[in-house]
């Protein structure tokens, strides 16, 4: 009965070992929010934070949208952007100049451990919006895969009233 006991004890250790394996390899997404503020309408700015992925391998995305319960924000509603990599080393904050630096198209952008996220962005009246989130298409092992990351950046995005 000890020796059955044992056994069993050590098959469930194993399964959740295993489990716990799993879910840490299975990575994922992170970016750093930077404090923006209300932006002018119609003017054009340059965000540029820290994103990073802790998953095994390199991760190349697919595409990064905006999204508003689950659905791409479109330029119709007053919000127009273009996502961008960019070198680990580059300074980040918000620039309104379009002079900024090497930056690469998000599609196809290879990610290892840390990078950098450029948003280029313009906006016409925008309120801050809870219900907004960052959608990042990915390939990772071959495989596609998708991640929704919550930022207070994009929650907030607004323009001067």
């Amino acid at each position: 009965m000890k020796k059955l006991s044992l056994l069993f004890v050590f098959v469930i250790s194993s399964v959740l070992v295993i489990g716990f394996s799993n879910q840490e390899n299975a990575g994922e997404f992170s970016i750093t929010d930077i404090s923006t503020g209300e932006k002018q309408a119609g003017q054009k700015y340059f965000m540029v934070m820290p994103f990073e992925w802790s998953g095994e391998g390199v991760a190349e995305i697919q595409s990064i949208d905006i999204v508003k319960d689950g659905k791409p924000i479109t330029s119709n509603a007053s919000i127009s952007y273009t996502f961008y990599g960019g070198n680990p080393a580059k300074k980040t904050g918000v620039y309104g100049r379009s002079d900024i630096g090497e930056k690469e198209p998000i599609n196809g952008f290879v990610i290892e451990e840390a990078s950098t996220l450029i948003l280029e962005i313009s906006l016409q009246n925008v309120h801050p919006n809870e219900d907004r989130a960052l959608r990042v298409i990915y390939l990772n092992n071959g495989k596609e895969k998708e991640q929704v990351l919550q930022s207070s950046l994009i929650e907030g995005l607004t323009t001067q009233s």
